[in-house]
């Protein structure tokens, strides 16, 4: 059932909650609705000002907890993986694969924004490979 603005729920958000990367670095979280007046529909963006910081997002059909729940699941998987490190100078990916958000000027992989520059530089080390480019909706819809 789809809770009604004003619900229980929306006295419960927004909310701070932390979790640990996989550098063992605490990262935190403002947990919001992402839509005003849909409750089924849940971010969290890191609090920090910095380019490419994480940003997640859930959602439930059937109640803002349920997203909540997701939600959580989402960013504990999303900062459980290293995809970048850096070699002599350059980036190079962790192992073969990278995982990010699009953003204005790059992409946001682990936290900080990789320039579109970055990028092709990035990939052009893997001349010859094939490449497989999966673009989601965040909300998984």
């Amino acid at each position: 059932m789809i809770r009604e603005a004003g619900s229980d729920a929306a006295g419960s958000f927004p909310l701070r909650e932390s979790f640990v990367d996989c550098r063992g670095e605490t990262r935190e979280f403002i947990i919001d609705f992402s839509r005003s007046d849909d409750e089924r529909f849940l971010t969290a963006v890191e609090a920090t000002d910095a380019e490419g910081r994480y940003e997640f997002a859930a959602m439930s059909e059937a109640d803002p907890y349920l997203a909540l729940g997701r939600l959580r699941r989402t960013i504990r998987r999303g900062l459980s993986t290293r995809y970048l490190h850096s070699g002599g100078g350059r980036l190079a990916l962790s192992h073969d694969a990278l995982k990010g958000r699009i953003g204005y000027g790059g992409v946001a992989v682990d936290g900080r924004l990789v320039s579109f520059a970055e990028l092709l530089e990035l990939i052009q080390s893997y001349e010859g490979f094939h490449l497989s480019l999966e673009i989601t909706d965040p909300f998984g819809l």
